[in-house]
């Protein structure tokens, strides 16, 4: 399964790490250089640092071709902002919107 994780911080990194085990296909996308750094450290998955409510980050993170988009930054306007933009690319259930339904 294709997904792009936003946000690189504690819970971004744990899922990252268990969904990378289990032999998704993941791209991660941050904007903390340092948090990226730490990731390519520990893990083998794609990075694309940036500003996730930019369309060209989402773009280059592949959120159009994703099978599940999670946004687990610690800014809510950002996880608002990427989860609308990521529902518009594709035909994606972005997990923030889902939990804000439920």
């Amino acid at each position: 399964m294709r997904i792009v994780i936003i946000g690189a911080g504690d819970i971004g990194f744990q899922l990252s790490r268990r969904l990378s085990q289990d032999g998704h296909d993941l791209c991660i996308v941050e904007a903390d250089g340092l948090r990226v750094r730490r990731l390519n450290e520990h893990l083998d998955v794609l990075m694309t640092e940036g500003d996730a409510t930019h369309w060209r980050t989402l773009q280059q993170a592949g959120v159009e071709d994703a099978d599940l988009v999670a946004v687990v930054t610690t800014r809510d306007e950002v996880n608002l902002l990427a989860c609308k933009m990521a529902k518009k690319a594709a035909s994606v259930p972005p997990l923030l919107e889902y939990a804000i339904r439920n």
